[in-house]
């Protein structure tokens, strides 16, 4: 429960230019396939990021748009290089009235238009890092307006569905011994059906996101705080910090101690508790 307790006490955060080593291949232009509980926007300001999904074709953001991705919602991207954007990272009870009705559902489509100067003196704010609770809640309530309006929902699938679940649980048991048969005896599903809806919905297997989610999870604390890198490794479920060192840099191109080095801290939003 700690990371979910994070995530509540810095529930958004911003970049606004991404740092040279971004997290993804040796290219430094790619985020890897990624899971995440909270919901995230991407505001390019120039350039151009290319978003990728499971079962869906990818998706273009171009200067002056934006993109919503939903809670538990797979996805990558790359960066073209010189691009620079605005991203937000922040939990649904931020604007619980939008994704409370909308729990079972999705967008068709990722990207949405917006008027950059309606948004540009909210972000000049960001990058002083001076943003209050309210402040943030109406940029927030103003952008995804501008997304449900433009922007069609369909019922997400039953898969869909139980990956929310697995990854719910996943996050709050990762420094357990995971399997997939125990987690489809404690979240109630045959062990094959389980295994099934994650392959179809995430592309990937149950190892591969518990790895992924395990990855995330000690990147977000690399990144915002100072606890020591044997402490993430433990507690994130890597065992020991030789394995997490092992499977960081097989991941990310870096080592943990690295990574922390060349990640600016992001300005953050300290009051947006709930």
């Amino acid at each position: 429960m700690k990371y979910y307790d994070d995530l509540h006490k810095l529930s958004v955060s911003f970049l606004a230019k991404e740092h040279s080593k971004a997290l993804g291949n040796s290219e430094e232009c790619r985020m890897f396939s990624h899971i995440h509980p909270s919901a995230e926007l991407l505001f390019v300001t120039s350039g151009e990021i290319v978003l990728h999904f499971q079962g869906r074709e990818s998706e273009h953001i171009t200067a002056g748009r934006c993109a919503l991705l939903f809670p538990f919602q797979p996805h990558a991207y790359d960066r073209r290089e010189g691009t620079e954007y605005f991203r937000v990272n922040f939990m649904p009870s931020l604007i619980q009235s939008f994704f409370a009705p909308n729990e079972k559902n999705m967008g068709e489509r990722a990207v949405f238009s917006v008027n950059p100067a309606e948004y540009e003196p909210f972000f000049m704010t960001v990058r002083t890092g001076k943003l209050s609770y309210y402040k943030v809640k109406g940029f927030l309530y103003n952008i995804i307006g501008d997304y449900a309006r433009q922007i069609p929902f369909f019922k997400k699938s039953v898969d869909d569905n139980v990956l929310s679940k697995v990854v719910a649980y996943v996050n709050e048991h990762k420094s357990e011994a995971l399997t997939i048969k125990g987690t489809a005896q404690a979240l109630g599903y045959n062990e094959k059906y389980l295994s099934r809806c994650v392959n179809q919905s995430a592309g990937f297997g149950f190892s591969t996101l518990v790895s992924m989610l395990r990855m995330e999870a000690a990147s977000y604390l690399l990144k915002n705080t100072s606890r020591t890198i044997v402490d993430i490794a433990l507690e994130c479920g890597f065992g020991s910090e030789r394995t997490f060192y092992r499977q960081f840099k097989e991941q990310t191109g870096m080592t943990p101690r690295e990574y922390r080095e060349s990640v600016p801290k992001l300005p953050t939003v300290n009051d947006a508790v709930l």
